[in-house]
């Protein structure tokens, strides 16, 4: 870290001329948020000013990126590629560490993060796999157990380190993946009349807060499963048509709602009226039926057997898990 500018001097001065660097393909594949390839001199003084903020003998490695520190990133993977004749996509654990090492106070780690950030990769292309899987429920498991809580990019940032994938994962994707398919506690079993009385009654009490109403409810469902449920029976009730039980459970982010602005997370009074009515609807057909005011014990019974044999495989690669890491 100390010499990082004599490293940087050298490549610049072996650089500095090499026009080639086939900026219009970067941007194709990155979003470097820049219209122009970093002029040398920029850069030059730049790593100076680095240099002689070195002199106030800060030696930890940097948390935020500053936007020149992501155009110097830029300007040495540019100029490094081009350098070694290679293409962007072809970047290995051995560049990182050359590239890293021309920069103030950042390892490879974060380099080829920060790199991978700026990815223009839509998760289609990148579904999850097996092993994030396993390693994100690890992961959380291991944040629970010492009380750290869910602290998301706390956790991404060890899940990029244990599987080192060529892949950027951020907090938002770890929550989502983790809520929306993950967590044991979370309920998947088709709705009871019961849960939807109690999903329209929470309604009525919080608003469109779908987070907020999903921790309520007795039996936990994802927030993407609250939704879609609520405005499959919204849409019921304005149609008035018996729509089937299989189409209202989908964790579908992209089901759309028949709401005006279902982003809003007040209720109209329109809403209002028809949670209501539906309310009324519930209560009458349960009393028909003689259902009970209790959550079946068999979906109960399933989401405790889901949390213990999660448990038990949490336990077993708890030590390969940390060995990893």
């Amino acid at each position: 870290m100390e010499d990082f500018y004599v490293q940087f001097k050298e490549f610049y001065d072996k650089v500095k001329d090499i026009t080639n660097v086939r900026f219009t393909y970067m941007k194709e594949l990155y979003n470097l948020g820049l219209e122009q390839f970093p002029d040398n001199l920029e850069i030059l003084n730049f790593q100076k000013n680095n240099q002689v903020s070195m002199q106030s003998g800060n030696t930890k490695l940097k948390k935020n990126w500053s936007d020149d520190d992501k155009r110097v990133l830029i300007w040495i993977i540019g100029k490094y590629m081009a350098y070694n004749k290679r293409d962007f996509k072809q970047i290995c654990e051995d560049d990182w560490q050359t590239i890293s090492s021309m920069m103030l106070r950042r390892d490879s780690f974060q380099c080829k993060q920060k790199w991978l950030q700026m990815l223009k990769l839509p998760l289609q292309q990148a579904p999850w796999g097996q092993n994030e899987d396993e390693a994100l429920v690890g992961i959380i498991s291991e944040f629970q157990a010492q009380n750290k809580g869910n602290k998301w990019s706390q956790i991404a940032t060890e899940l990029n380190k244990t599987t080192g994938l060529n892949v950027h994962r951020n907090g938002k994707q770890c929550r989502e993946r983790w809520n929306n398919h993950l967590n044991p506690s979370i309920n998947r079993n088709p709705w009871q009349q019961l849960e939807d009385l109690e999903l329209m009654r929470l309604a009525i009490q919080n608003g469109k807060k779908w987070a907020l109403i999903s921790k309520k409810l007795k039996l936990q469902r994802s927030e993407n499963n609250v939704k879609n449920r609520f405005n499959c029976l919204m849409r019921k009730e304005k149609s008035g048509k018996n729509i089937p039980q299989s189409q209202d459970e989908s964790d579908n982010d992209n089901q759309e709602s028949y709401l005006s602005d279902p982003s809003a997370e007040e209720l109209s009074p329109e809403e209002i009226k028809q949670i209501q009515a539906i309310i009324k609807k519930i209560e009458w057909r349960m009393k028909q039926d003689g259902s009970s005011y209790e959550i079946k014990q068999e979906h109960q019974d399933q989401v405790s057997k889901k949390l213990q044999k999660t448990n038990n495989s949490n336990r077993m690669n708890k030590t390969t898990i940390k060995f990893k890491m």
